[in-house]
């Protein structure tokens, strides 16, 4: 081998050596870049998590279960400690729920009806008079005047009558009409009042005998 040669593969060792070289820092800048990318993401990852995963837990059934328990022995011992205070017994709304599930919801009370009354009753009011004349296009007939109305003189005279409002509603009338004023239907709207019985009583049982 001649000396040209031997320096020939010298250079050539030399150069391949510091290929690696060179090769080897851009490995460690690489892999430093992507161990700071990699902490960067980590740091920004640990910003979305629970600070106390644990708190955060859901109950189990059992710590749920044994809440239930605790909040129910509370409340007996609450019932109780009211109860041997006041010398009751120890819960009035668990006797109330007891005796209206037996008993079940109370009925309502019916309104008695009053029978019949004789004529003496009510000799002392006056006799209702017709609202009539020739040519009416509606003639309303009421079983018989009641004792408000009776008393007032005029048709339909007690203040929870809806006759009035209902004439009204319905387009009889244009104007709603208090039962004073009666004895205008025939003239202002050709409508016209009467009853199947003209003695007065306050209820209609009254008259069955």
């Amino acid at each position: 081998m001649t000396m040209d040669s031997e320096h020939s593969s010298l250079d050539h060792a030399k150069g391949q050596n510091d290929n690696e070289r060179e090769l080897s820092t851009d490995e460690l800048s690489t892999q430093a870049e992507d161990a700071k990318v990699l902490s960067g993401f980590q740091v920004s990852l640990a910003s979305f998590a629970y600070k106390n995963p644990v708190a955060r837990r859901p109950p189990s059934l059992s710590s749920q279960g044994s809440k239930k328990d605790s909040l129910k022995r509370r409340l007996e011992s609450s019932d109780a400690d009211e109860a041997s205070a006041s010398g009751s017994q120890p819960s009035l709304v668990k006797q109330e729920e007891s005796i209206t599930g037996t008993l079940g919801p109370s009925p309502k009370k019916r309104k008695q009806a009053r029978g019949y009354a004789g004529p003496e009753t009510y000799a002392h009011l006056r006799v209702l008079q017709d609202v009539l004349t020739e040519g009416l296009d509606v003639i309303f007939c009421g079983i018989n005047p009641g004792q408000k109305s009776a008393e007032i003189g005029h048709h339909f005279g007690h203040p929870n009558n809806h006759f009035w409002p209902c004439l009204y509603e319905s387009g009889f009338t244009s104007t709603r009409l208090p039962p004073e004023e009666d004895h205008t239907l025939p003239e202002r709207f050709a409508l016209g009042l009467t009853n199947l019985v003209n003695r007065p009583t306050a209820e209609v049982g009254s008259h069955n005998h």
